[in-house]
């Protein structure tokens, strides 16, 4: 059984470029500063009690959890916050970069709240959304 839980957009969780780390092309490395956020801990925390319990009402005996899990993959909504402050923001709201006019980011990169919505008709949404701004 899995939980997937959606952390909140928090400051101190970025994605920035690697000051030493480089590619063959001499490219900055992508460099991740995550830390689980005590609101995160806890909905984990209470997805393994939830799914404990229904586990244990299915008649499991040994029941054992690891979360989170260590290799997993993070940031489920995206690492680039959108908004229209260039200094707290990475593209605005219509998925343009502040700093690369000509660079559209589209799909789910940018974390909105999501509730009662389907997540393709979202993606295409906001890529159609961005294709006509950009036409613009």
């Amino acid at each position: 059984m899995v939980a997937i839980c959606e952390d909140l957009p928090e400051e101190h969780n970025t994605v920035t470029l690697d000051p030493v780390l480089k590619d063959a092309n001499g490219i900055p490395a992508p460099k991740i500063a995550y830390t689980l956020s005590e609101n995160s801990r806890r909905m984990l925390d209470h997805a393994v009690a939830r799914a404990t319990e229904i586990l244990r009402a299915a008649g499991a005996y040994d029941v054992w959890h690891e979360a989170p899990i260590p290799e997993g993959g993070w940031h489920l909504m995206g690492t680039a916050r959108m908004g229209t402050d260039p200094a707290r923001s990475v593209v605005n709201e219509w998925g343009r970069s502040h700093e690369v006019k000509n660079l559209f980011i589209v799909a789910t990169p940018m974390p909105r709240r999501i509730r009662r919505r389907r997540l393709q008709s979202r993606r295409a949404s906001q890529g159609h959304r961005s294709c006509w701004r950009a036409s613009r």
